[in-house]
């Protein structure tokens, strides 16, 4: 069973805590004025995390934690393009990131989801795997 509401009436906390305890598998999605996330669970666990934000892409997001070089994206993302592949799995084939980087890191997923911005977001919904 789905759940749909606007998050003035149940907040994240406890949309997130629903899910965890209920131990559901699915999908979250969570709207606001200018952009979306949408948080993929399994069991009750954040498995993965995905925005329509640029800032939150993994490039950008591995440039912020001085993880890659701005050189090394651009020939990443270059590649990317020739090699028809996505940007984590060309970063893990040239050793700049490890496997475990490409999956994003529990903590990581965390603060992504940690980052979803309250004052913008104004609804939610649930979609639960079949």
């Amino acid at each position: 069973m789905g759940l749909k509401g606007e998050l003035a009436t149940m907040g994240l906390e406890d949309i997130f805590q629903w899910l965890a305890v209920g131990k559901k598998t699915g999908i979250l999605e969570i709207k606001g004025a200018s952009h979306s996330k949408r948080v993929s669970f399994a069991d009750g666990k954040v498995s993965s995390v995905w925005s329509s934000d640029p800032r939150d892409y993994l490039g950008q997001f591995l440039l912020a934690s001085n993880r890659i070089t701005e050189q090394q994206l651009k020939e990443a993302l270059a590649a990317q393009e020739d090699e028809n592949q996505v940007l984590g799995k060309i970063l893990v084939n040239r050793n700049l990131i490890s496997e475990a980087e490409d999956g994003f890191l529990p903590g990581e997923r965390r603060q992504a989801v940690a980052q979803i911005p309250r004052r913008d977001a104004t609804e939610f919904l649930t979609e639960p795997s079949r």
